[in-house]
């Protein structure tokens, strides 16, 4: 039977980029991060087979707990400064024009 890889979930690291804290998170992240957290222990406890069916579903939940967690992070001050000076830029040319 062929072994089934360890499985480190993306989101703590995420989280902890963002520089939001657990309890700083919607109400229902939250309650997904626990479920994400009680089916991890459980597959960490399974049988190879049981693993080797059950990963993608895991791997699948951490990719959308992390992509909520980005997609309520505010961008950097950087990019909003970039992005006005792509648009003074292009003010400017059409101003040229």
């Amino acid at each position: 039977m062929s072994q089934v890889k360890t499985y480190t979930p993306r989101y703590p690291a995420i989280l902890e980029r963002s520089g939001k804290s657990f309890s700083g998170l919607t109400d229902d992240l939250q309650e997904l991060i626990k479920q994400f957290l009680l089916a991890n222990a459980a597959w960490h406890k399974a049988d190879v087979s049981t693993k080797a069916r059950l990963l993608p579903a895991l791997v699948q939940t951490d990719a959308f707990i992390a992509a909520a967690i980005e997609r309520t992070t505010k961008p950097p001050d950087k990019i909003d400064k970039v992005k006005l000076m792509a648009m003074k830029a292009k003010a400017l040319l059409q101003k040229k024009k």
